[in-house]
């Protein structure tokens, strides 16, 4: 998809603002686009809207699970988004949730922070 490869290439020159715009268009065509849900998360901790970067892993993370469900294939959830959630919670100081991450507990950190599936 030439907008998330374009919101990449501005994210990766340190342009965080213009990659945004770039993955919120992508995500306008392609709603279920896993990769660009979560470059735009990063895109958005790098702004240090780190609520709003959750919000996107954690979407990120429902859509690949909700994919695999439908497709009767195992939940493979990626570590990448994981790993990402994880700096997250420390930059938003809940250490507390670590253990949730660690153990992939999709169910428990979308009910800490209010997502709905």
């Amino acid at each position: 998809m030439v907008w998330n490869k374009l919101g990449a290439t501005m994210s990766n020159g340190g342009r965080s603002e213009e990659a945004v715009e770039a993955f919120r268009h992508a995500l306008s065509i392609i709603p279920g686009y896993v990769r660009t849900r979560h470059n735009l998360g990063l895109a958005c901790m790098n702004l240090g809207a780190d609520r709003e970067s959750m919000e996107h892993f954690l979407a990120a993370l429902n859509l690949q699970k909700s994919s695999s469900v439908s497709k009767g294939t195992s939940v493979a959830m990626s570590d990448n988004i994981w790993a990402s959630v994880r700096t997250v919670l420390l930059k938003l100081g809940r250490s507390d949730l670590f253990p949730v991450c660690e153990s992939k507990n999709l169910e428990m950190l979308n009910k800490e922070f209010s997502i709905n599936v």
